[in-house]
């Protein structure tokens, strides 16, 4: 049994795709989103200095119903191999796309294994991995 909590989104950044094409690609309505060039806020709205110099598309929380990291991310990734041809055209002409994790313990130690298979999928899409590791006030 794992040890940790875990919240798990898609995240893409584009220089200059809407994130209106990037939802009606994908399926899916975003939990966050700006487009190159548009005024900066934050969460709540409130202006910022300056405009975005990307745009960005971030999913809401992906959940699978209990389901652990690797299942949760090997579901994920059958939806998405349906786009693959979308996903190819949005990295080739500059986007980055990954799966960001946050990774909560109140634990010493936890850890998960990528199956070489999942990582293998993972690249054929060109998703990286990144990952957020919060940890306890445990002492090594």
């Amino acid at each position: 049994m794992n040890h940790f909590r875990f919240n798990l989104s898609l995240r893409l950044f584009h220089p200059s795709m809407s994130p209106s094409l990037i939802s009606s690609e994908l399926g899916m309505v975003p939990f966050r989103a700006w487009k190159v060039g548009e005024q900066r806020v934050t969460q709540r709205g409130d202006l910022l200095e300056g405009t975005y110099d990307s745009t960005y598309w971030c999913s809401p929380e992906l959940t699978g119903g209990g389901a652990g990291l690797t299942e949760l991310l090997e579901a994920q990734l059958a939806e998405l191999e349906t786009r693959k041809a979308f996903l190819a055209e949005f990295c080739s002409t500059g986007g980055r796309i990954e799966y960001f994790v946050g990774w909560f313990t109140d634990k010493k130690n936890t850890g998960e294994v990528f199956d070489w298979r999942l990582l293998s999928r993972l690249a054929a899409l060109q998703i990286s991995l990144s990952m957020d590791i919060y940890g306890g006030n445990s002492p090594i």
